[in-house]
């Protein structure tokens, strides 16, 4: 549950949380905001932890922000694994992420400009390809306009030789 007071940055990395958690195999059930537990070996009976996740195998506590270090020490007597998320944590999970996908992203990058070239080569042969049809088609071009004038020239004829004969 968020209440109103929580900072952006309190948010932000609550999100963070629930997503370290599913990452790690726990279903949107089995997460929980604001859970509080009850430890007594400090004299504090309570503590509110801003994300667990709790299965049958494994619990976690992810605390974010800046945090007591008794209260984690309390906490790793009761969870499986305590996980701070703050700003190094944010740039720990950055860079792990880079190092995972580096090479796709290479990869594809590579991929994208091997793909341009092939575009480029495509593009003239293409190119190619229609000039070579260009300078087969000419020729027949003017072999087309020259038979439309002898055509003409022939109905011309034909005109004149449908009106001579209809006249006598």
């Amino acid at each position: 549950m968020v209440t109103g007071k929580e900072s952006p940055t309190h948010t932000a990395f609550k999100k963070i949380a629930v997503d370290i958690l599913k990452e790690k195999g726990f279903k949107p059930d089995e997460i929980k905001e604001e859970y509080f537990v009850e430890y007594n070996g400090d004299g504090r009976t309570r503590y509110e932890i801003d994300v667990v996740g709790i299965n049958r195998d494994y619990k976690i506590a992810v605390e974010c922000g800046i945090t007591e270090y008794s209260k984690i020490l309390n906490l790793q007597k009761i969870f499986n694994e305590v996980i701070v998320v703050d700003a190094f944590k944010v740039v720990e999970l950055y860079n792990h992420w880079k190092t995972l996908h580096y090479k796709d992203v290479m990869r594809l990058s590579q991929e994208v400009h091997d793909l341009k070239g092939r575009m480029v080569w495509v593009c003239r042969d293409a190119n190619k390809s229609v000039e070579e049809i260009e300078t087969k088609i000419k020729p027949l071009k003017k072999e087309n306009n020259e038979l439309r004038l002898e055509l003409k020239k022939l109905q011309k004829v034909i005109a004149e030789a449908w009106e001579a004969n209809k006249q006598s």
